[in-house]
């Protein structure tokens, strides 16, 4: 049984991040790869692009690892842009139809996406996740007569196991947000069956100006934690699973700048968790920093020495920021980038949410 699921995009290093988890955390846990938007602009060619690189990374990992589950969604796409002649979500499953990525079926996408999430449950069978976004709970009687017909077609699928996943995205009140899911978790159970039922969320915004400063270190709630919590804390809702953003937000997406003014305006960061809140961390721009990109040495140093910092032999990133601090008796020449930086933090981040969620 999973205990936590994380929502990670289909990039390089957070599909990389897979095999540096040891066995034992990658049986824990069950994540949902989202294709992420490369630009304000989108176009086929930038997201067949994203879907080969991501196809890519995940053979290559799974060649040494062997296949694991894993969901997969186009949730930051344009759905409208077909692909080589294929609606967007049927090509994307057939393309990670070799891995049995798990489809997710969802409110107010294009026609065709839970359709072809239906083929491919005939085709290959399986789980499915069902996705609903807040707005999608808050009239039940609306919400019900979708659901009607998507179990039906599920039924008739013969669907191996229903996850319902309500996915809170960027959250600011938990609170509000714990009484709209609980309320609408009662009432779904009392009239249709599901598997696993998952609470996801971030805390992390997309301008990471809103949550703390240049040149800043602070400690910030987990406001995804604290919504799990309110939630598990009512008897009937005590098997509800946790599931996060990892260290990147949900509406992250990759810019389209020039190498000189991303250096300008991107600054490092780093997030760290315990208990429930995180350490979050972050530079001044590389550009205007004398050290560049050896400011992820203060970053290692910073997490390092905090009390809660659980040693390099507790996961690959813990080691990872270790080996970077003024303790290690090894440390590299170079203090990494910000795409090593989000694999061995995402492998710290989801090795601790794996050993401190219940079973």
């Amino acid at each position: 049984m999973s205990v936590y699921f994380p929502f990670l995009k289909l990039k390089q290093n957070e599909i990389l991040c897979m095999g540096a988890l040891s066995d034992e955390t990658r049986a824990k846990i069950r994540p949902c790869f989202d294709v992420p938007r490369t630009s304000k602009n989108q176009n086929a060619d930038e997201i067949l692009d994203r879907i080969r690189l991501g196809f890519a990374k995940m053979a290559s990992l799974c060649n040494l690892i062997g296949t694991f589950p894993f969901y997969i969604d186009n949730f930051d796409l344009d759905d409208d842009l077909e692909l080589e002649g294929t609606p967007q979500y049927r090509y994307i499953l057939a393309t990670f139809k070799r891995f049995r990525a798990i489809p997710i079926i969802a409110l107010d996408r294009h026609a065709d996406h839970n359709a072809a999430a239906f083929a491919y449950l005939l085709e290959v069978g399986g789980p499915v996740g069902v996705r609903l976004q807040l707005e999608d709970i808050e009239s039940w009687m609306l919400l019900k007569r979708k659901l009607t017909g998507l179990w039906a077609e599920l039924a008739r699928c013969k669907a191996q196991r229903i996850d319902v996943i309500v996915d809170a995205r960027v959250l600011t009140d938990y609170a509000v947000a714990a009484t709209c899911i609980a309320e609408f978790l009662k009432k779904f159970r009392a009239e249709f069956a599901a598997h696993t039922f998952v609470v996801t969320g971030s805390s992390i915004p997309s301008n990471i100006s809103e949550l703390i400063e240049t040149g800043g270190a602070k400690m910030v709630p987990r406001l995804e934690y604290h919504l799990w919590r309110h939630l598990v804390g009512e008897a009937v809702l005590q098997d509800v699973r946790f599931g996060d953003y990892g260290v990147v937000s949900p509406e992250y997406s990759d810019v389209e700048l020039q190498p000189e003014l991303l250096r300008t305006i991107s600054t490092p960061r780093a997030f760290y968790p315990h208990g429930d809140s995180m350490l979050a961390v972050r530079g001044i721009s590389f550009k205007a920093h004398p050290l560049g990109n050896g400011q992820y040495f203060e970053i290692a140093d910073l997490i390092q020495r905090q009390p809660f910092f659980r040693g390099a032999a507790y996961s690959f990133g813990d080691e990872y920021i270790y080996e970077r601090s003024t303790s290690s008796a090894k440390r590299p020449p170079k203090a990494g980038n910000a795409g090593s930086w989000v694999k061995s933090t995402l492998a710290s981040h989801i090795t601790y949410l794996g050993d401190v969620l219940p079973p």
